[in-house]
């Protein structure tokens, strides 16, 4: 009750409307709604690398957006009471803290850090290149029985590597970008 998060965690007169009740609340509402996905562990991996990245981008927009005042702060927290002569509000003042959106930066860059180190572990740069003999493994017999059928005179035969290597560049190149291979991020 009287939180952005109904149904889960705490209202807001047994502290849900804090900061960390709503994040918990968010991680609740998360888990139940979140519907079960088949893919393999190197998938997943970076995909969690991709999620926090982006994680890390949105909460830099948002430090970066803070005013110079803001970027240390003593929050505050209003506690009511019920005395004698009714209801009475108590606030209190916390010790001076980094802003939440810096601290918040600062966890989603520690857990990018873990993923990345993950990935490096895991050793996706050998499985790129596994991935890649393989398909070169399928295809080439695919081209030469292309090649075989179509009778190709000894000048258009010249030009099949540079054609294959031209096209070949164009098929790994988006494969590498969804990677993050060739922005360095993996």
């Amino acid at each position: 009750m009287g939180t952005e998060h109904p149904g889960y965690g705490a209202c807001k007169w047994h502290g849900g409307a804090s900061e960390a009740a709503a994040l918990a609340a968010g991680r609740a509402m998360a888990q139940a709604m979140g519907a079960p996905l088949r893919i393999t562990p190197f998938e997943g991996l970076m995909h969690c690398c991709y999620v926090t990245a982006g994680e890390v981008m949105y909460a830099e927009a948002r430090v970066h957006a803070l005013h110079a005042d803001d970027l240390i702060v003593a929050p505050e927290s209003s506690v009511e009471k019920q005395e004698v002569e009714g209801w009475s509000t108590e606030t209190r003042q916390h010790i001076k803290e980094l802003h939440i959106w810096i601290r918040i930066r600062q966890e989603c860059l520690e857990r990018l850090a873990r993923f990345c180190k993950m990935v490096l572990d895991a050793r996706v740069d050998d499985r790129f290149a596994q991935v890649a003999q393989g398909m070169a493994g399928s295809l080439i017999p695919a081209f030469e029985g292309v090649l075989e059928e179509l009778e190709l005179t000894d000048e258009q035969r010249a030009k099949i590597p540079g054609a294959m290597r031209k096209h070949m560049l164009v098929l790994e190149t988006p494969m590498m970008e969804r990677s993050g291979l060739l922005d360095g991020a993996a």
